[in-house]
């Protein structure tokens, strides 16, 4: 996968790299990063590839049962909660983004770890809350959103938020 990020720019390296992770994971996949995880968003991202839900399901059901209690990986399992939220969130499937979502804000909040992550998934539940006509609470998380980007001085953040 880090040799997918320095395909910057180069879809058709991003593309291949992350096949080529998938393909590696079939023979030796315990890692306690969601590699596969975000190489199948790769796919479906850059690559406009069709990924079966199943597939990265049973991927994050892996890479979640490696996982201890402690501080860092709690941390990189509300990172992926996002990842998969953001997934179900660009397939149109509200009820399954907004579970991964709100397990990966109630992650954050309990860390107290108030980062980019928790900046965009509480973009992402504005969103939903949009799609699905419920404008009070998709303006709750909007401005709440807002807040933490102008906090942290992220401008990609921001813009996100605005638009």
């Amino acid at each position: 996968m880090m040799s997918s990020q320095a395909c910057d720019g180069n879809t058709e390296c991003m593309c291949t790299n992350a096949k080529k992770a998938i393909e590696s994971a079939k023979v030796a996949n315990a890692s306690k990063l969601p590699f596969i995880l975000y190489a199948y968003m790769t796919l479906m991202d850059q690559c406009n590839e069709n990924v079966k839900e199943e597939d990265v399901i049973s991927e994050f059901n892996k890479f979640k049962s490696t996982l201890s209690d402690d501080r860092e990986d709690i941390t990189i399992l509300g990172q992926a909660s996002s990842a998969i939220g953001e997934w179900y969130l660009n397939n149109n499937k509200f009820p399954q983004a907004l579970a991964h979502l709100r397990e990966s804000q109630r992650i954050s909040e309990k860390l107290k770890l108030f980062d980019g992550t928790y900046t965009r998934t509480n973009e992402q539940l504005s969103v939903i809350h949009t799609n699905i006509g419920n404008f009070k609470e998709s303006e709750k998380y909007v401005i709440k959103s807002l807040a933490l980007a102008h906090k942290q001085k992220d401008t990609l953040l921001m813009g996100s938020s605005y638009i």
